[in-house]
């Protein structure tokens, strides 16, 4: 569900189980040009896929959708410049804002900030404010007649490294529930047959089948030849995991190393990511 900040703290607005609609619905109404809309979500949850299907999704006749990837652009820069600097890695050519939302005609702005947690990472500065200028660039818009809605991603982890001004509604990306492990998996075995993760094999590793990111990676593992031995300790799942990630990587760059060259590199990689 999406809960609203007001003055006086947390309110829960009426609960929806079918996200994308819940989001239009957010869209549609007159509370998504006063204040951001931000979404929370473990890492590999679905934020930033969510923002790409939200942007594909969105009719251009009706929504003028500006995706941000808050990584790729300045961390210090105010909204506009950020929105503008997304523009650019989008489209190749320097863009004003304001010229082209206003080129939008009916066309209902829709910004998506997405990954503020890598906007903390990629900045040694506070951004506590994030949001109030967010908001503060939503009322500018607004007084000049130009109307935007802004949705804003981020881990859970760090949701409490921002003031939430008031009006702000927040939503939460919650796990996969048993049947929607199930869901994916259909789908996934029906195009990798060969060696198809059944449910009740994934859900013994419930802590990651209910992560998409990392159910992911264990239907990959299997569809790899990977063994889900029941009983086996997750730390040496995790290893695994790594090991068979990496080695896929070795093996794009070159498919004719030595199994001994190939351990060994393997081996330096993952000690490289222990490191990080």
């Amino acid at each position: 569900g999406i809960e609203q900040i007001t003055d006086r703290g947390w309110g829960e607005l009426p609960l929806q189980t079918d996200f994308g609609a819940m989001v239009l619905e957010y869209l549609l109404s007159t509370e998504a040009a006063n204040a951001p809309l931000v979404l929370l979500g473990q890492p590999g949850a679905g934020k930033s896929v969510f923002t790409q299907m939200l942007a594909a999704e969105l009719d251009p006749r009706d929504y003028l959708v500006v995706r941000v990837e808050l990584r790729f652009v300045p961390a210090d820069a105010g909204i506009q410049e950020q929105i503008e600097a997304a523009l650019t890695n989008l489209t190749g050519r320097s863009m004003r804002w304001p010229e082209l939302a206003e080129a939008a005609g009916d066309a209902q702005p829709v910004i998506l900030l997405d990954g503020f947690d890598e906007l903390l990472q990629a900045s040694g500065v506070s951004h506590f404010d994030f949001l109030e200028r967010v908001q503060g660039f939503q009322e500018r818009e607004a007084e000049l007649h130009r109307p935007v809605a802004v949705l804003v991603t981020s881990r859970s982890a760090v949701a409490n490294q921002v003031r939430y001004p008031s009006g702000t509604s927040v939503a939460r990306l919650e796990e996969f529930s048993d049947k929607q492990v199930g869901v994916w998996l259909s789908v996934w075995n029906r195009f990798n047959p060969s060696l198809p993760l059944t449910t009740e094999a994934a859900l013994k590793q419930r802590d990651l089948a209910r992560q998409p990111l990392l159910l992911f990676l264990i239907a990959l593992f299997r569809s790899g030849g990977g063994d889900l031995t029941p009983g086996a300790s997750k730390a040496d799942l995790y290893e695994r995991l790594f090991a068979s990630f990496v080695q896929r990587d070795i093996d794009k760059l070159d498919t004719h190393m030595a199994d001994r060259q190939r351990q060994h590199a393997v081996q330096r990689d993952l000690d490289d990511l222990s490191m990080v």
